[in-house]
């Protein structure tokens, strides 16, 4: 296996606009980018309540409940444990939408085994953003290569039934969320869209990964001092870049920014 201090990251795009982060070709300046992550993690909205009979049962909950509005606190801020794949690390991927019932988590549990030994392989402090571009292509590594426990984790996991994309990538990000980008059917559809290069999903976010690293740290730390104020957790910058991505796959990237925005004016602080 190549040692992590001989690994050469090679990104291959180039960002539309010098100093700003570039997620599927469109570009975010420093101050859309904090808006859109903070307003997707910590944006809340109105939650009706309506009591389900015509019986008080002692005092009605308070009518301005603010649930979260999208996915962070049911899926980032769960804790995952070092060590094998549980139960709870398969049943986690429902608070992203995952849509996992008992039969397919049996089924992955089933795998979970040789998954872990895959995980094992890794170096503890490999990234994906570390992991050279042309082991990211359409074709398996050499055993050898840094990306072999990457790709056998994947092909796993890929091959439970009922697993596909968006289950396997939500439950790899999770246990190991430096090594795993964060992938679904509407940000892989997305990436597809734009994809003029011949490149995998992988390579594209690598790519947007490597090209503006800098700022990318930079938006990490931003985000895990914000984090730590609002009690909650630091992403990586491969969730960072699904937020981004997914934001824009679905239409939520202006709620996202207003949500965020709001934030920042209540405590200009945070700027």
């Amino acid at each position: 296996m190549t040692p992590i201090d001989e690994i050469e990251p090679t990104g291959h795009a180039e960002s539309s606009a010098t100093g700003n982060l570039c997620v599927n070709g469109k570009s975010y300046d420093t101050d859309k980018a904090r808006s859109v992550v903070l307003g997707y993690a910590f944006g809340t909205r109105e939650q009706a309540w309506t009591s389900p009979s015509g019986q008080p049962v002692g005092v009605a909950p308070n009518n301005k409940l603010r649930p979260a509005n999208w996915a962070y606190r049911s899926y980032d801020c769960v804790p995952s444990e070092p060590g094998p794949i549980t139960a709870m690390d398969v049943l986690v991927v429902n608070g992203l939408n995952g849509q996992i019932g008992s039969e397919q988590t049996l089924a992955i549990m089933a795998v979970a085994p040789l998954v872990d030994e895959a995980l094992a392989m890794a170096p503890t402090d490999l990234a994906f953003w570390d992991l050279p571009y042309a082991e990211l292509g359409e074709l398996p590594p050499s055993p050898e290569s840094a990306a072999w426990p990457v790709w056998r984790a994947w092909w796993l996991l890929m091959g439970v039934e009922g697993s596909a994309i968006a289950v396997t990538h939500k439950l790899l990000h999770h246990k190991c969320p430096r090594l795993f980008p964060l992938l679904d059917n509407r940000t892989a559809d997305h990436i597809r869209s734009t994809n003029d290069e011949g490149a995998t999903l992988w390579q594209r976010i690598h790519s947007d990964l490597t090209t503006r690293s800098t700022e990318w740290v930079d938006l990490e730390s931003w985000f895990a001092e914000q984090a730590a104020a609002l009690d909650g957790v630091a992403l990586a910058r491969t969730r960072l870049h699904d937020i981004l991505l997914w934001c824009d796959a679905t239409g939520c990237t202006e709620a996202a920014v207003e949500a965020g925005r709001d934030l920042l004016t209540t405590d200009p602080t945070r700027n």
